[in-house]
């Protein structure tokens, strides 16, 4: 399981790390960003790698550590929503410590991959679709 010292803070209301915009202006983009979400810690903490959007303008990306047993989650956070959906709660049965940029295949499977859990505690390849979480 991962931490993060008293020393390296995240932000957002909750101080887990926010997911933000920064937004195209007519002269370029704003030099502030906009803050979409905060993480709480039950929802993620330690928002890492890059966000992919989905077919219907959702973003999806992973937190490190957070969630039902702070290993980190995958979320959702719905177009035009200041809500994060949590799609996955890592636990180290299945996987820890989300880890790399995941990505869709052609009919909308999501995958990633963990550095931590799984049967050998060395990191898992994960898939959701339609039908659930697959490790």
């Amino acid at each position: 399981m991962a931490t993060c010292s008293a020393r390296h803070r995240m932000g957002g209301a909750s101080d887990h790390g926010t997911v933000f915009e920064i937004l195209k202006t007519s002269s370029g983009y704003a030099s502030t960003p906009t803050t979409l979400v905060s993480f709480n810690g039950k929802d993620g903490s330690h928002p890492a790698g890059g966000l992919i959007m989905d077919a219907n303008g959702d973003l999806v990306g992973t937190t490190l550590t957070g969630g039902a047993s702070d290993d980190g989650t995958v979320f959702d956070i719905a177009m035009g929503s200041d809500h994060i959906t949590t799609l996955v709660n890592f636990n180290l049965a299945n996987g820890g410590l989300p880890h790399g940029d995941l990505v869709f295949d052609a009919d909308g499977n999501l995958f990633g991959t963990t550095s931590n859990g799984g049967a050998s505690n060395d990191g898992t390849v994960f898939q959701i679709n339609g039908a659930g979480f697959f490790v």
